[in-house]
């Protein structure tokens, strides 16, 4: 990591180590955030982060730095069903895994929130610390309230131990990372032990084993195919039977050659008795495991179906295409023809209108247009008679021209009259 929230830890904690296998700018699932110290470190290395936790009120609190935060008991409820409209690249199981029940049902459940290349970060404390060997061999397992003997742990895990339950959970363990503390502390995460207390051939071999100082270990793993993980267990089963079968013929040779002592005979049975007990566990995983891949085979049969199904429809609407390809063409020119009836429609529908508004302006006039044509009768008539006249008058104008100059010669003639009667009066 690094971002400044990665670089503000303490390199030699689960918390700086979960972050690094965790990265920058992915979406994460913080399976028991508590309060949402370990979100403000992943928020900061740009990270979108869900949580989850028991405690209602720590779960508040982390809201500061999730996006969503659920209150669960995941005794009781499904991280799937939780979580089954979300998918993240990590799922974190920060200290989580040893305080459930099913520790293995819930990294099942979380194989199925994860993207395409994501993958599971879990801290693991290791009850197979040096310190804790020496306190066995003292006659003391005490528990405390903090570290290995956490009062509140329900599973108790060695190295050995968590790679069997990624395989059984199917995962494969990509990575491991370790948290140190020396077996004599001091630390409170650890029993209280000295090394005077033992002799030191005993702390000398306590020393020696492997993780002896490791206080937990942090791993990261991919998620595997189920036929990987039935084949992971089944390739175990095998190898434990083997080793049982190989203690058991030991055994039998001791048993007719030497005759084993009392201790040593007790020490082969009790080994063959573990391998007994870890292969019916073997044999209830699979038992778990096999109608889980008959179910599978049956979902794969139906996708096959459904496959085939969807290949006809595709084929189907290539088809489809196909004809629309040719109809197009026509569909174009229908369109443009349709638009065209429609604009011609709308003109129509235009001049209707104004055919029926002339129709109201005709009816309004239709009454006066009857009282003109009976004006333009009488008109007709007057015209006619006044033609009449005219042409009398005319007649008449013609008749008087031509008595004018007999008017005009009698008129004459009777002023001479008049003149010749005044004179033959005088």
């Amino acid at each position: 990591m690094t971002v400044e929230g990665a670089q503000s830890l303490d390199p030699n904690t689960s918390f700086a180590k979960v972050a690094a296998f965790v990265g920058e700018r992915k979406r994460v699932l913080d399976v028991g955030c508590a309060s949402g110290y370990f979100a403000r470190v992943l928020t900061s290395a740009q990270c979108e982060v869900f949580g989850v936790d028991i405690n209602a009120g720590a779960a508040e609190a982390a809201q500061l730095y999730c996006a969503k935060v659920v209150v669960a008991d995941l005794d009781r409820c499904s991280l799937r069903a939780l979580f089954e409209d979300e998918v993240f690249d990590v799922v974190v199981f920060g200290d989580v895994l040893e305080h459930l029940r099913e520790p293995m049902r819930a990294l099942d459940e979380a194989r199925g929130l994860l993207a395409t290349g994501g993958y599971v970060v879990a801290s693991i404390p290791n009850i197979a610390h040096g310190a804790v060997r020496l306190s066995l061999l003292a006659g003391s397992f005490d528990y405390q309230r903090f570290g290995l003997l956490d009062d509140t742990h329900l599973h108790f895990f060695t190295p050995k131990t968590i790679d069997e339950l990624f395989v059984a959970a199917g995962y494969r363990v990509d990575a491991v990372d370790r948290v140190p503390v020396p077996i004599f502390g001091p630390s409170n995460l650890i029993p209280e032990v000295h090394p005077e207390d033992f002799d030191a051939s005993i702390v000398a071999s306590v020393a020696s084993e492997p993780d002896s100082e490791t206080l937990q270990l942090v791993v990261k793993a991919y998620p595997v195919a189920e036929d990987d993980r039935v084949q992971a267990l089944l390739e175990k089963y095998l190898a434990l039977n083997s080793e049982l079968v190989a203690a058991r013929r030991r055994l039998q040779r001791r048993a007719v050659t030497a005759g084993p002592g009392a201790a040593e005979e007790a020490e082969a049975a009790a080994a063959t008795a573990a391998r007994d007990a870890e292969l019916n566990d073997l044999r209830a995983q699979l038992s778990v495991a096999m109608p889980a891949l008959a179910e599978r085979d049956q979902l794969q049969a139906r996708i096959a179906e459904i496959e085939a199904a969807i290949a006809a429809r595709d084929a189907e609407l290539n088809d489809l295409r196909a004809q629309l390809n040719v109809a197009m063409p026509a569909l174009a020119e229908r369109d443009q023809l349709q638009a065209r009836i429609a604009e011609i429609e709308a003109a129509i529908a235009a001049r209707d209108a104004e055919l029926n508004d002339l129709r109201a302006q005709l009816n309004v006039a239709m009454p006066a247009l009857a009282e003109r044509d009976q004006l333009q009768a009488r008109i007709a008539e007057i015209e006619a008679a006044i033609a009449a006249r005219d042409a009398e008058l005319n007649d008449l104008r013609a008749q008087l021209n031509v008595a004018m100059p007999a008017l005009a010669e009698r008129d004459q003639l009777q002023a001479r009259i008049a003149e010749i009667e005044a004179a033959i009066a005088a």
